[in-house]
């Protein structure tokens, strides 16, 4: 029978856990239910399934995933939450952290985009409202939270503006672009900077 240490399950919304303040990031380490977690990032299947037989294989998770303290926006770890809930675990260790700390930098996903229907979906993504900016501003936007989502080719760079600074709102209208890409039967690849080579969903 493995026995946790109560302060560290999370009965309700209270969060209870191992406060590290003395880092540049206060960071509240605890155990949170996976059902409260929310990610925001499509999981790469064959990725999904390494961890999950490691895990099975041994089954020590190493790094907590990242999440947003308030909202449960997961920022880094949407693979690792993806694996336990899987093996049917019902929590998990997380760092939690204030997604508005000006300290914290998201690093992001990039999308590549391809197949035949990319000009019927621009077409699309014009009706969502996005601003019409250059490459130099797309990334400063994204930056500094202006923009939660860019889509740009070497013509342009459609900039889709923040309507709300709650992560959740800002990860729901970024994933509805990647749904919305499906949905023409947009291929789309998966990187982790813009000179990657890109890794199928």
């Amino acid at each position: 029978m493995v026995r946790w240490p109560s302060n560290l399950l999370e009965g309700h919304s209270s969060l209870k856990g191992y406060s590290i303040a003395g880092g540049r990031i206060p960071i509240l380490i605890t155990l949170r239910k996976t059902s409260d977690l929310k990610p925001h990032e499509e999981t790469i299947a064959e990725d999904l399934e390494r961890l999950v037989d490691a895990l099975r294989e041994n089954p020590v998770l190493r790094h907590p995933i990242i999440a947003d303290r308030t909202t449960g926006i997961v920022l880094d770890g949407t693979h690792r939450l993806a694996a336990i809930k899987q093996l049917k675990c019902n929590f998990i260790p997380s760092a939690l952290v204030d997604y508005d700390d000006p300290q914290i930098r998201v690093e992001r996903w990039f999308r590549q985009l391809s197949g035949r229907n990319v000009r019927n979906l621009e077409n699309d993504l014009r009706r969502l409202g996005p601003k019409e900016v250059s490459h130099d501003e797309c990334e400063d936007g994204l930056l500094n939270r202006r923009w939660y989502a860019t889509v740009e080719d070497p013509r342009i760079c459609l900039a889709f503006p923040v309507r709300s600074q709650n992560p959740y709102e800002m990860a729901r209208d970024s994933h509805s672009i990647e749904m919305a890409a499906r949905k023409h039967g947009v291929s789309i690849a998966y990187q982790d900077n813009k000179d990657a080579k890109p890794r199928d969903s």
